[in-house]
């Protein structure tokens, strides 16, 4: 899922990728991606807009949804609200998260991995928003 189409030509041997161009948060984009996978997913990819709210809400849209083994979080020390919600999320998972951003020399930007799913799905955030979208 993309805001923009980047590197068309660059999928067209991959007609298995399933490549969306929207707003991660629009409700279409979230069903039609949900419903694609049809169950647990190995891991989940995100770099979103880089603002607390907006991560956490795809976050905890896609986990839902999803309950992928890992969630890789990209740019996790980009701005002060992204490194507020690492922090957040180191201590809601402690040893499960993990800063990778040394190994793979993206110092600045940042790179977390976090082992996500365990025996239940773990509840991070209010899911009003995921709710709202699939209710009725």
């Amino acid at each position: 899922i993309d805001i923009i189409s980047k590197n068309e030509e660059g999928f067209l041997d991959y007609p298995d990728i399933l490549r969306l161009k929207g707003d991660a948060l629009d409700g279409k984009i979230i069903k039609r991606t949900i419903e694609f996978f049809q169950g647990e997913i190995d891991l989940l990819y995100l770099d979103s807009l880089h603002e607390y709210e907006h991560t956490k809400n795809n976050l905890n849209i896609y986990s839902t949804g999803l309950n992928p083994q890992y969630i890789i979080l990209d740019d996790i020390r980009q701005n002060d609200q992204m490194r507020v919600l690492w922090e957040e999320l180191k201590d809601r998972f402690r040893d499960n998260a993990f800063d990778a951003s040394g190994i793979i020399k993206r110092y600045g930007a940042g790179f977390g991995v976090i082992k996500w799913r365990k025996e239940k799905r773990p509840v991070l955030f209010d899911s009003v928003t995921y709710c709202g979208l699939f209710r009725g």
